[in-house]
């Protein structure tokens, strides 16, 4: 049986086998040391070979896989050759063309005036219808209750209805006029001419002094006739006698106030 080793831990001896196949043997303490720089050498190389890795990615001509190294070489393409121009012969000499003189103009035919227009034959206007109150006037001074009045018309369309009637503006509604009826139903006039009618101003026996209006109504077709039916009526009984308005498509020709004798 071996004797025991007697020695301080130091004082033994250590082997130890490093990396890249290196063996290491002696003292504690010298191998501890050399093993300390291998390991320190070996962690200096491996983060230098890292820190060149990350440099390296940085480039971009260079690729830095896991392990080796990839290099990009640019590759310059060599400049086409370009081959000198074709000879270009001289064109062939055109002559000009030879002179053609314009052709003669023709000369413009004279122009034949246009037929002078004759104007249409003007129409003869139609002529206006009026009329006039010839008698009685104001001028004559008062007259009696009944009175011939005369009245002058001309430019009368054919089949023209006239009717003379009697306003009391100061008793009735000025609104209201009287056909004058003693004389019967007016005919239809045409062209020119005259016309009497016996007219009543006011009652017989009364209305001296009053101021009456002679007017000279021309009437259309509906108007004739509202006239026609109020002097039928009034001709039958006198007490239907109360007067009407003027129609809307009458036409006043002439007026005249007198004074009631």
């Amino acid at each position: 049986m071996p004797k025991p080793d007697r020695r301080a831990p130091d004082e033994l001896p250590l082997k130890l086998t490093l990396p890249f196949g290196i063996t290491v043997e002696g003292r504690r303490e010298l191998v501890l040391v050399i093993a300390g720089l291998v390991l320190l050498v070996v962690v200096a190389g491996g983060f230098g070979f890292l820190l060149g890795q990350y440099f390296l990615a940085q480039s971009p001509d260079y690729t830095s896989p896991l392990i080796g190294l990839a290099v990009h070489s640019t590759v310059v393409a060599q400049p086409t050759f370009t081959p000198l121009p074709t000879y270009t012969s001289w064109p062939t000499y055109t002559p000009a063309p030879t002179y053609t003189p314009p052709p003669t103009a023709t000369p413009i035919p004279s122009l034949t005036p246009a037929p002078t227009a004759t104007p249409a034959p003007t129409g003869t206007p139609a002529p206006i219808p009026a009329a006039r109150i010839r008698a009685p006037l104001f001028s004559d001074g008062p007259v009696p209750a009944q009175t011939q009045v005369l009245v002058e018309y001309t430019g009368m369309p054919p089949g023209s209805h006239l009717w003379v009637v009697v306003q009391v503006p100061g008793v009735r509604s000025p609104g209201l006029v009287f056909p004058q009826l003693l004389s019967g139903l007016p005919d239809p006039v045409a062209g020119d001419g005259t016309r009497q009618v016996k007219a009543q101003f006011g009652r017989l026996g009364d209305d001296a002094g009053e101021v009456f209006n002679i007017i000279v109504l021309l009437l259309d077709e509906a108007g004739h006739a509202a006239y026609r039916e109020y002097a039928a009526a009034c001709l039958a009984d006198t007490s239907r006698c109360t007067g009407l308005a003027v129609p809307l498509g009458a036409q006043r020709l002439d007026f005249a106030t007198v004074i009631r004798k």
